[in-house]
């Protein structure tokens, strides 16, 4: 329907109800052509205002097809802006996230002295990095090797980190054999180690409890047996790569490591 009756049509309308297709069913595609005889032309005040609203009308038309549709052509990307979009709204990248958890580690003493701010941001780092985890069974060999600890919520490592002269804290897997050593090294030539026998218990968990520790200080060591009650847990391991791993223990703790040896 036109938006706009002239007024002949509007009086024609009324005065021949029964002719409904005179005024409704004309073809306006010719605006210089009036439908009837007596129906004046429009005057140039009224083309031009309705040039203006028709051009207003194509150009916001055309900057939505070219918003949406420009970026493709039969399918195929070729505008870099759409290559941009699509990054944005994938996220950051692997080695973005890399660098945002290295960035809010930094100065926290393996977690003892961070923040609620960085603790949030670091949590926020560590979900994005577990929805993209590339191992799905990282107990078949990517755990293997020794990692060091960079980020720990454990209070029990806290508490070694503030009585002790601590330099590193390492994680030792080895899946062939079925053994872990986790080792705290001090200064002074002196350590406290755990050992313990892996068992395997999914794609992601590991189990193990402490069969002996070893203390060593000024590089004499000395083996001692945890006793009848041994400590230990589990650990599922939410992320791995060739650089870093992320865990999830029994206890709650979130544990953030770097490879160092393979």
């Amino acid at each position: 329907m036109p938006t706009q009756l002239s007024t002949c049509n509007v009086i024609l309308h009324h005065l021949h109800p029964g002719n409904r297709e005179t005024p409704w069913h004309v073809d306006h595609r010719d605006r210089s052509e009036s439908p009837f005889t007596s129906t004046p032309r429009l005057t140039p005040a009224e083309m031009h205002g309705r040039t203006a609203r028709t051009a207003t009308f194509q150009n916001a038309n055309r900057r939505r097809f070219t918003s949406k549709a420009k970026a493709r052509t039969h399918g195929k990307v070729t505008s870099a802006a759409y290559v941009s979009w699509l990054e944005r709204l994938a996220g950051p990248t692997q080695g973005e996230l890399h660098r945002m958890l290295v960035q809010c580690v930094q100065g926290t003493n393996c977690g003892r002295d961070a923040d609620a701010h960085q603790r949030k941001a670091l949590e926020e780092a560590v979900v994005a990095l577990e929805r993209r985890n590339p191992s799905k069974r990282p107990t078949s060999g990517p755990l293997a090797g020794r990692w060091r600890l960079i980020y720990t919520s454990e209070t029990s490592v806290h508490r070694f980190l503030t009585l002790l002269p601590v330099t590193d804290i390492y994680q030792t897997i080895d899946l062939d054999k079925k053994r872990v050593q986790n080792l705290i090294q001090c200064r002074g030539y002196s350590s406290i180690a755990a050992e313990a026998p892996l068992v395997i218990q999914g794609p992601r968990r590991l189990s193990y409890f402490f069969d002996v520790f070893i203390f060593t200080l000024l590089g004499l060591s000395v083996r001692v047996s945890p006793g009848k009650t041994p400590p230990g847990g589990w650990q599922e391991t939410t992320y791995v790569d060739k650089s870093y791993k992320i865990v999830r223990n029994s206890q709650s703790d979130l544990l953030i490591m770097e490879k160092v040896v393979p």
